[in-house]
């Protein structure tokens, strides 16, 4: 090989040495670049984790606290779903009014904890509730439970819609009115007991006073009659004792 053509690969050399060596720092800059938008998604991962978590924590002790407010209402709720009506949540007043724990009543239908004739009525006025996706209110209702006893309940069911308007859920709240009514027909029966006893003091009054007057109006007459005997007697006897001197002239 020439000179001449050693310093023509020697220069060629030079070039791509050169070239390497911008492509090193292209390739250092690039890595150094992805490094700090790996390091920024981390940090955006990291923070949106941490929000994550703040946003569940949040969310379970909401639903804590609304379960803790269900479970202390003293009305039977129960929570069902739309679709098949089956009770999804309960509280403890629920419980006592089915008769059974919580875990023989979720899952389960009307059907299952109450006689088929007022199960047939809860069901009917559930899917009118969720037709009409209005809250529905029936003032009093009879009922047997399974275990025989009768209650007698006010009733309201709410359907819980969707992001699209549609029922998802019906809220059930069940009162029971039993002794209510129970304590309401008793003070009506002793209205009507005092009313009758105060008709029969009225009449018992009313004759008091007639008495009374037949009395005041007797010892008229005989204070009357005395009046009257004592001057004809006084007359009768005046007048036999002037008979007896006209006979004697």
């Amino acid at each position: 090989m020439s000179i001449e053509e050693l310093n023509q690969e020697l220069t060629r050399l030079r070039q791509c040495l050169q070239q390497l060596k911008i492509d090193n720092a292209e390739l250092r800059q690039a890595v150094l670049e992805y490094t700090t938008q790996l390091k920024q998604h981390k940090s955006e991962q990291q923070a949106a984790l941490h929000e994550r978590q703040r946003i569940e924590e949040q969310l379970q002790t909401a639903q804590q606290f609304l379960y803790s407010v269900i479970q202390a209402m003293p009305v039977a709720v129960f929570v069902k779903d739309a679709v098949d009506l089956r009770i999804l949540l309960c509280n403890q007043a629920a419980e006592k009014l089915a008769g059974v724990s919580a875990d023989e009543i979720l899952g389960k239908n009307d059907y299952d904890l109450f006689p088929k004739k007022e199960a047939d009525f809860f069901t009917k006025r559930d899917h009118e509730a969720l037709n009409s996706k209005t809250l529905l209110e029936i003032p009093e209702e009879i009922i047997r439970t399974k275990s025989g006893e009768t209650r007698i309940l006010q009733i309201k069911k709410a359907p819980i819609l969707d992001f699209q308007g549609e029922p998802k859920y019906l809220l059930v709240v069940r009162d029971d009115i039993t002794e209510h009514k129970q304590a309401e027909a008793k003070l009506k029966q002793q209205a009507i007991e005092l009313k009758q006893t105060l008709n029969k003091l009225q009449s018992t009054q009313a004759q008091l006073i007639q008495s009374e007057k037949m009395s005041s109006l007797g010892q008229l007459v005989a204070g009357v009659a005395h009046e009257i005997n004592n001057p004809v007697n006084f007359i009768s006897g005046n007048l036999t004792y002037a008979n007896n001197i006209s006979n004697n002239y």
